[in-house]
């Protein structure tokens, strides 16, 4: 009964609602617990408290404070911000060689510009990039990694996925997914970083490519 008046309050204690938020139930006993809730950080703020308050507060320290009108000034005249998120598809596999088809999509409010990333990979070595991409690997003690930076034009926040091109990579241990982590950036945010993980190749496929290798 408590999560599920959380979840209601969730979509009636601000405007506009917060995307994202989830509650989790942590019992303790039949019948006291905790509840974790997640709140990301909103890309529609500021927002206002409802149920009853209509009021814009913010925090400082451990407490709450009525926000006055220059305080809202500022929170309504800040520039809005682009957020990125990398995205990858599999292409093609031939004789244990397979390619990555990178996409970025900016689901952000504002245009991103100068957009890059840095791909560190684990489990693969780098056959081939696209143009546009670097494969830094030897610069990087033989580490597979990857570098993309675009200097000109922009990434619309259109929610639509740009294609970047691809990474053709070997697995080590085609039975294993191909983890790592992306850092990405662009003008007037902080670097974010993701961890990444790819699925591994269906035993079948993997004995098919194994068996390829060892006739070849």
């Amino acid at each position: 009964m408590f999560l599920s008046r959380l979840n209601e309050f969730t979509g009636q204690a601000v405007s506009p609602i917060v995307d994202g938020v989830r509650h989790k139930i942590i019992e303790r006993t039949a019948d006291t617990g905790f509840a974790a809730t997640l709140v990301p950080e909103s890309q529609s703020a500021p927002h206002m408290a409802k149920l009853g308050e209509d009021r814009y507060y913010k925090r400082a320290g451990a407490s709450f404070y009525k926000m006055e009108h220059f305080d809202l000034e500022d929170m309504f005249g800040r520039r809005q911000k682009p957020s990125l998120e990398i995205v990858f598809e599999e292409g093609t596999k031939t004789e244990g060689v397979e390619d990555l088809i990178v996409l970025i999509v900016n689901n952000g409010r504002a245009v991103a510009r100068h957009v890059g990333f840095l791909l560190v990979f684990e489990n693969v070595e780098i056959v081939a990039v696209s143009p546009g991409m670097e494969n830094n690997s030897c610069i990087n003690a033989g580490r597979p990694v990857v570098g993309f930076d675009k200097q000109s034009g922009v990434i619309h926040p259109n929610g639509i996925r740009m294609n970047l091109g691809l990474i053709r990579v070997r697995r080590k241990d085609p039975t294993q997914p191909i983890r790592g982590e992306v850092t990405l950036y662009c003008e007037g945010t902080q670097n974010v970083k993701r961890s990444f993980s790819v699925a591994p190749i269906p035993p079948s496929a993997a004995i098919e490519e194994t068996s390829k290798a060892k006739d070849s």
